[in-house]
């Protein structure tokens, strides 16, 4: 919808950047357009695009009548609203979460980072377009001590590149015992991610929630955040990894060029 609302400047038809703004303005905004559009509407929209027999995001122009992009504008207005209110919605509902909970629960936030790329001080020159890649998965528990919200970040490193659901399966077989240490007597976990469906949101993660207590001992919900708000600490106890890595790297602390020499290495 970005780009729609860059084709309404360019009619000269005020458009907010706050997104909390905007949805307060979608009325006066709709009256604007019927004014102050064109007979025929240019704009500019994402869309996969065949490039050399493979299909790419790209930006390309389309051309509409000018009610039909009123239309268009309406619908992904109303959209946007809901997304804004489920947005703020997970928003409170893990904060209240986090407030609230008790000593046999914990909450776990759980992401796939960049991968790290393995790289020396002093490499040659074709080293640089062979580096090894390493899979890193942060994890931050957040559980109740004695007498406040306490919380403990893990990372899971590896050497499987594919992101896919068994990874996420097999990364919690080793999460778990760890989870257990934590908190002895934990009665359930509370999972929160991102939704990609190559990952956390399909019928094998349904299976795995509605199984919890008979394969881990503890009962379990997963909840997702809406797309595009999945960011959380998860992506700076990645991020800090990967800067910690690079400056033991730099200092000539120590080499890495595989996984293995990744976690040793810090």
């Amino acid at each position: 919808m970005a780009l729609k609302c860059q084709t309404l400047k360019k009619y000269n038809i005020f458009v907010r950047e706050n997104p909390e703004h905007l949805i307060g303005q979608s009325l006066e905004i709709e009256r604007s357009m019927d004014q102050m559009l064109e007979n025929r509407v240019t704009y500019r929209v994402w869309k996969q695009v065949p490039v050399e027999e493979k299909k790419k995001m790209k930006i390309i122009e389309n051309t509409v009548e000018k009610n039909e992009f009123i239309e268009i504008m309406k619908v992904e207005m109303n959209q946007f609203a809901s997304h804004v209110d489920r947005v703020r919605r997970q928003y409170r509902e893990i904060k209240t979460l986090k407030e609230s909970l008790k000593q046999k629960e914990i909450l776990v936030q759980i992401d796939f980072a960049e991968n790290y790329s393995c790289k020396s001080l002093a490499e040659v020159q074709s080293a640089y377009w062979n580096q090894t890649p390493v899979t890193i998965h942060p994890v931050v528990v957040y559980f109740r001590g004695q007498s406040k919200l306490e919380h403990k970040s893990i990372a899971i490193i590896s050497d499987e590149l594919s992101h896919s659901t068994s990874t996420v399966c097999t990364f919690l077989d080793s999460l778990i015992p760890v989870l257990k240490e934590i908190c002895p007597n934990v009665e359930c976990v509370h999972y929160w991610t991102d939704i990609p469906s190559s990952q956390y949101r399909n019928k094998t993660i349904f299976d795995l929630v509605a199984n919890h207590s008979s394969v881990y001992g503890i009962q379990a919900r997963w909840n997702y955040f809406e797309s595009g708000h999945g960011k959380g600490p998860c992506d700076g106890l990645g991020g800090t990894i990967k800067r910690m890595a690079d400056e033991a790297v730099k200092r000539g602390a120590v080499v890495i060029q595989d996984p293995k020499e990744f976690f040793d290495g810090l």
